[in-house]
């Protein structure tokens, strides 16, 4: 049998959240915080849903909720879902597009480690088979690209520059360029696969 969900009350919210700024017990503001968590879960899930990396973006959406708890105005005539769900919405879509943290070093080793060969030149190794390795050069795979993306993917993997910053660099937004970014690595990935 489903049984149906009360409706969030406002009056609710409002007192845990009190609670929390003025309760001096780390015990009782723990406790609040954990309800407002459990009461509103519903709004992150919803966020979170069909994307990517759901567990991760559940927890961009905790911290969302916190961060709500923290800069909800309690004078305003406004609910704390329709607050929490903003903030919610904000890290979680902060989280997919990755704006403000630079390139991870698992993706840098990922697709252009640094190691030199014998030979000279950096490779790009990988696994053909267990008996058989085969090697690209990276410059010849940079050749394949435009001067755009070979800019974008030095600033973005040696570089370690946010989109944002590389977007300032080359007067466009940092949507865009994700977009080259993304072009450019399907590119090498063709060669490579």
């Amino acid at each position: 049998m489903i049984t149906k969900r009360k409706p969030l009350d406002k009056c609710r919210d409002n007192t845990l959240i009190r609670v929390v700024r003025n309760t001096k017990t780390a015990a009782k503001r723990d406790a609040a915080k954990t309800i407002l968590l459990s009461r509103h879960e519903g709004l992150i899930r919803v966020q979170a849903s069909g994307k990517t990396n759901y567990d991760d973006l559940l927890q961009e959406g905790r911290i969302g909720i916190l961060q709500a708890i923290d800069t909800f105005d309690l004078a305003q005539d406004v609910k704390f879902s329709t607050w929490a769900y903003h903030k919610i919405r904000g890290r979680i879509t902060s989280a997919l597009y990755d704006v403000t943290a630079p390139a991870r070093r698992a993706r840098k080793v990922l697709f252009f480690p640094t190691t030199k060969s014998e030979d000279g030149p950096d490779i790009f190794e990988r696994s053909v088979d267990a008996d058989e390795q085969q090697s690209f050069d990276v410059a010849d795979m940079m050749a394949l690209l435009t001067d755009t993306e070979k800019t974008v993917l030095k600033q973005r993997f040696w570089g370690e520059k946010t989109y944002k910053d590389i977007g300032h660099d080359l007067d466009c937004s940092h949507t865009r360029i994700w977009t080259i970014e993304r072009q450019a690595l399907a590119k090498l990935r063709k060669v490579v696969v």
